[in-house]
């Protein structure tokens, strides 16, 4: 009894989900043919309005072509980082405090020709020369909307503020900022740079670490330069010994300042300058007018090659990209409306539709346009990756194309041109709104994304597929309409409105040419390839050891893919969204041939004074223990790690220890508070900072001399000293791990190192003060610092596991020590924290555009066991396009997201039209997949070919996203057709449901009376709404 009424129970659920597959197949039907009707019988006034509202919604891209350009984001962080993320909020917190927001030119020098040594006298003076002429003598005068506000601008005027004067003061540009030097190791205090040494004593100095002047690298201090960071390509001998180098580095930062403002145009003119100095294949004609571009300063070196990357020369380049982009999308536009009049095109003078496949052309160019104009008009920006959705909204709007006039050629020629729009609307209907509607849903959900540029995309694109599908339906329709009544009339394809009705006689004739002058071409009333699909595919495909075949090849390609698809890594570099011929291409290079192995540097960050008090015994503790605890990170590089508040106890602790005095100041022993020389009849400090307060200086920030040009300090006595853990005083020589600077005086004393000491105005950056004047009284240091920071190095890291694991386990250092708001940061973290996401993301995306195919396909064809085959040709071609992205060298980034996003909606497309076709046709399995093969195969293989074909030129791009579109679209082409017309027919023809009562592809229109008329199926469906009066043939304009 529980047996049958089991199978009672699974009898009344199949002809439940019958009657539902009925009605939901009824009222789409219904749906569609009632406006197919209005389209036929209205067609101008459809095309009239349907052309208005397009326009009408494409008005911020037309105001574009008036100069009002399109907003566009290029700016990495704000297109690939989860905008949520730790480090997004970490970077604006560092930009706020540090002004770090700084436009950053680098310079990169090596050998002429390349791969020499760099690290020799000549290449050395050459840098300096370089560096002469720039921050003496470039300036610009005019940008590209005429002369600069505020006249002639130079390079002190631009840069990156600093109290630092690096050149001392007769330096050329003594305010900017200048953060590890290439020959800081060869500069001497006071503005000179002593490069005349041998090759040999260039690298022993290189060796070393430490600058020849011991007032910058002290003896006995740690203080070491940067070698590995500024000199790239380092040749190692088996001692591990420097013996060379490929490649110096330079950087010139200058102020960032914000749009609208002058000095940004400015700081862009003077960019521009220096790109031209260099060369003039790195910028752009027209862009500045300044002394490179006037000749006044010229560049030239027998021995030296310089690459430069300008913040102004990586904005320029994206910019070009898009403008190539623009011409691939024209050329995709003019493939794919050649391939569409191609297939249109019959060897007939009547029954040719080459002249409406352009109105289909048009027809997506309006979806683009609706896309980038409604989309930018309600605030969204288009970024790099947009470029790309032409070619899909080109590919979607020629396959919804296909599948209408294919489903029009199958009405008969003979019935009224509306009850023939009607039935082709009623029939694609259907299936195109299965294939918009998914593709809609699964971008809709996309925008949900926490990666900035995928959201915005999948807006573009689903406003994109929509504005699509209404104007495919109606602009287009309305044409479709149109060239019916041309056909009725018999009006000929080339010039319907030019030329009378042509007689029977001429019905083998080529387009206007005379009787009988195509007839031996001509092909089938059908057209070949339906012909072929029905002849031979179909019939070959029913055969058992076929479908044998077709199961076994896809079962076992997906294994193979997922496998492949296994061994997929993550990975994301700056320079894939740089042309490929770009000269910028040039500086990358550079940077992974010669700092490629480069540790990357990393700030850790503390809080306020009013947050975190540094002058307590307790908070100098703290950081010392912070400084420790980033040295033991296993991320970071052994002894990277450069801390003020090291250098500040060194500079302080110094003071009481005993130091020998060579013989020009008459030599001796002493502690270094009390040491002094004797000039003339006066007794000198040796080391006047450890009696003395700070140097006394002018409203700018200039020392003042005493009549003997010796800078004069502030009323003394000021002893400096250190203190133990309770807070009494050390005794001179203590060792420096227990010494502390007094509370009552670390931040007076703080004050003077950065200010005076020159190893301190190194640090001077890394302690931002809340008072920023130039010099700061007694009231203005009490109010104590805004923050600081301390700097370190990460080791090498191979790969996303281990960035993302280098970030978070410093991360946990740093909060371990117990220093209120501290948090490490660099700007690499932003990506760090991409790849932390990006798997988490693919999945999502996926799985939301897979529930979103599923709920559509069921809800629309409302059968579950052909929704469950058409899920799977769709998954197993995603897993099919991951293996081919592994075996075609790519890697999943946000890009390769993006696609495999679009795969689940392109792939529905190749099998819901298969699908809906075998739901709705009578007979057998076997008859039914032939006949679904044969109704709808055309129309995807044209599908199909036109989309590869539009996204073929894809191939020959100079740019990566288009690159990966390509690879990435020919896997969803090749492996879409393949399910959706080898693997989907199989499993129907095994495993498809039994047929939907009341549907079928055969049927007629009946007249009801003289102005009604109604659908009637060879099951009869139930009434469909009444439509107006069929106008005659005669009725409608030529």
């Amino acid at each position: 009894d529980a047996v049958f009424a089991l199978a009672g129970g699974a009898r009344r659920m199949a002809g439940l989900q019958q009657r539902a597959s009925h009605a939901v197949q009824r009222t789409f039907y219904k749906t569609f043919y009632a406006w197919g009707s209005f389209v036929g019988r209205r067609p101008i006034l459809v095309i009239l309005i349907s052309t208005i509202l397009a326009f009408a919604a494409s008005a911020r891209l037309l105001m574009s072509f008036g100069g009002d350009a399109l907003p566009y984001e290029n700016e990495q962080d704000k297109l690939w980082v989860p905008q949520t993320a730790q480090a997004v909020d970490d970077k604006s917190m560092y930009d706020a405090i540090f002004n770090s927001t700084v436009r950053r030119n680098t310079i990169y020098f090596t050998t002429q020709p390349l791969g020499g040594n760099v690290l020799t006298s000549s290449v050395l003076k050459e840098v300096r020369r370089f560096d002469a002429m720039v921050t003496a003598n470039l300036n610009a005068s005019e940008g590209t909307d005429g002369a600069l506000e505020g006249g002639t601008v130079r390079y002190e005027d631009v840069c990156a503020q600093s109290l630092q004067r690096f050149g001392g003061a007769d330096s050329a540009a003594p305010s900017c900022l200048i953060f590890g030097h290439p020959l800081e190791l060869f500069y001497r205090v006071g503005g000179e740079f002593v490069l005349d040494w041998t090759d040999a004593e260039i690298l022993a100095v290189v060796n070393s670490g430490k600058g020849i002047d011991e007032r910058l690298y002290p003896a006995d201090s740690n203080r070491t330069f940067n070698v590995e960071a500024t000199f790239g390509g380092l040749e190692y001998d088996e001692a591990g010994t420097i013996t060379g180098a490929k490649a110096i580095l330079l950087t010139y930062s200058l102020a960032q300042f914000p749009e609208g403002d002058a000095r940004r145009d400015a700081a862009l003119a003077w960019e521009d300058q220096l790109n031209l100095l260099i060369g003039d294949q790195w910028t752009d004609e027209g862009l500045s007018v300044g002394s490179a571009s006037a000749a006044q300063v010229v560049w030239s070196s027998p021995t030296v090659n310089i690459y430069p990357q300008t913040e102004g020369a990586i904005s320029r380049e994206l910019g070009s990209n898009i403008r190539g982009d623009i011409i691939l999308i024209n050329i995709g536009f003019v493939l794919i409306g050649g391939y569409a009049l191609l297939v249109f095109f019959k060897f007939h003078p009547t029954r040719s539709r080459a002249l409406l496949a352009i109105s289909g052309i048009v027809s997506c160019a309006f979806s683009v346009g609706v896309a980038y104009g409604f989309s930018t008009l309600l605030g969204f920006e288009v970024n790099p990756v947009i470029t790309v959705l032409p070619f899909i909204l080109l590919g979607i709007g020629v396959d919804d194309m296909f599948v209408l006039v294919n489903e029009l050629d199958a009405t008969d020629p003979k019935k009224p041109p509306a009850e023939r729009i009607a039935l082709a609307m009623g029939h694609a209907g259907v299936a195109i709104t299965i294939t918009s509607v998914t593709d809609l849903f699964a971008f809709a959900l996309g925008t949900t994304s926490q990666l900035p540029a995928l959201a915005t995309f999948c807006v573009f694109a689903a406003i994109g597929i929509t504005a699509d599908f209404l104007l495919q339906i109606s602009f287009f329709a309305g044409w479709m309409a149109l060239d019916a009544y041309r056909e009725a009339k018999a009006k000929p394809d080339c010039c319907p409105c030019c030329v009378p009705s042509m007689p029977d006689h001429v019905a083998t004739s080529c387009f206007c040419c005379a009787k009988n002058s195509c007839g031996l071409v001509a092909g089938p009333p059908e057209g070949r390839l339906r012909r072929a699909l029905s002849n031979w595919y179909a019939p070959a495909l029913s055969k058992k050891p076929v479908k044998v075949a077709v199961i076994v090849v896809a079962v076992a390609w997906a294994g193979i893919s997922g496998w492949c698809a296994s061994n997929l890594k993550q990975d994301f570099q700056f320079r894939w969204f740089v042309n490929d011929d770009a000269e910028l291409q040039k500086v990358f290079d550079v940077q992974d041939n010669y700092y490629g192995q480069n540790s990357p540097p990393v700030n850790i960050i503390t809080p306020g004074s009013a947050a975190f008090d540094y002058s307590t015994i307790d908070a100098q503790m703290k950081m010392n223990a912070l400084g420790a605890a980033v040295e033991a990170n296993v991320w970071i590089e052994a002894g990277s790690v450069t801390a003020w508040q090291s250098r500040f106890h060194e500079w302080v602790w110094q003071c009481g220890q005993t130091t020998e005095l060579p013989a020009a100041l008459g030599g001796g022993i002493c502690v270094r508070r009390d040491c002094t020389y004797t000039v003339g009849a006066s007794t000198l400090l040796v080391y006047p900072y450890c009696s003395l307060p700070k140097v006394l200086r002018d409203a700018g920030g200039t020392p003042l001399l005493d009549g003997s040009g010796r800078e004069l300090h502030g009323p003394g006595p000021n002893n400096k000293f250190m203190v133990d853990a309770s807070g009494a005083p050390l005794p001179d020589g203590a060792p420096l791990a227990a010494a502390f600077v007094p509370p009552g005086s670390f931040y007076a004393w703080l004050d003077q190192f950065v200010a005076d000491s020159p190893l301190g105005q190194l640090s001077a950056s890394e302690v931002v003060w809340l008072d920023t004047s130039a010099v700061r009284d007694a009231a203005a240091v009490a109010e104590g610092v805004r923050a600081t920071r301390l700097r370190a190095e990460f080791r090498t890291t191979d790969g996303a596991s281990e960035q993302i694991a280098s970030m978070e386990t410093l991360r946990e250092s740093v909060a371990s020590v117990g220093v209120p708001g501290a948090f490490p940061y660099t700007f690499g973290f932003l990506f760090y924290e991409q790849f932390k996401i990006i798997q988490r993301e693919a999945l999502l995306n996926l799985v939301l555009a897979l529930v979103a195919v599923f709920v559509i396909v069921l809800v629309i064809i409302a059968e579950i066991r052909t929704t469950l085959l058409v899920m799977l040709c769709v998954l197993l071609t995603d897993i099919d396009i991951l293996g081919l992205m592994w075996l075609w060298g790519l890697t999943i980034d946000s890009v390769a997201i993006i696609n495999l996003v679009l795969a689940v909606g392109l792939a529905v497309d190749y099998s819901a039209h298969v699908a809906h076709a075998f739901v709705a046709a009578k007979g057998t399995h076997d008859e039914r997949m032939r006949a679904a093969i044969t109704e709808m195969g055309t129309a995807v293989i044209h599908g199909a070919f036109s989309t590869f074909l539009a996204v073929l030129v894809l191939a020959f791009s100079s740019s990566y996203i288009f690159r990966v579109f390509f690879k990435q679209f020919f896997g969803i082409c090749v492996f879409g057709v393949f399910h959706g017309l080898a693997l989907l027919p199989v499993m129907l023809s095994l495993f498809g449901p039994p047929p939907t009562e009341g549907l079928s592809y055969e049927g007629k229109i009946e007249p009801r009376d003289d102005a009604k008329r109604h659908y009637k199926p060879n099951v009869q469906l139930s009434t469909v709404p009444a439509v107006g009066p069929v106008p005659s043939i005669e009725s409608l304009p030529a």
